[in-house]
C-alpha cells in the first residue's frame, strides 16, 4: 500500500509543478452516496470555462471562490488548490 501511495504523491507533485492556477468557484454540492462532492468552475487560460467535481470534502460551500490547479495539457485533470484535496489523499494511503 505504501509504495502505491508513494507513485501517488510523486505523480501529485509533478501535477502541482507544471499545474497552472486559475479563478474558480464552487457551483454546487453533489451527494453521491455518504460523500459530498463540491462541484467548481474555473475559466482557464484559453477563456474556456470548464467545470469539474473535486473529491468528496464537507469543507467547501456553495458560492466560495478558490484556487483550481489545472493541468493545461489535459483539461480532465484539476482539482482544488488545497491541502485536504491535493496532498491529503496520497499522504493518507503512503502511511
Amino acid at each position: 500500500m505504501a509504495m502505491g501511495g508513494s507513485v501517488w504523491l510523486s505523480r501529485t507533485a509533478s501535477f502541482v509543478s507544471r499545474a497552472d492556477r486559475s479563478a474558480g468557484q464552487v457551483i454546487a454540492i453533489e451527494p453521491k452516496g455518504k460523500w459530498v462532492h463540491p462541484v467548481f468552475a474555473l475559466t482557464d487560460s484559453k477563456s474556456h470555462v470548464r467545470t469539474q467535481h473535486s473529491i468528496p470534502s464537507r469543507r467547501f460551500k456553495v458560492g466560495e471562490h478558490l484556487t483550481i490547479l489545472h493541468d493545461p495539457a489535459n483539461s480532465g485533470q484539476a482539482g482544488i488548490e488545497s491541502f485536504q484535496t491535493v496532498w491529503l489523499p496520497p499522504l493518507t494511503v503512503t502511511g
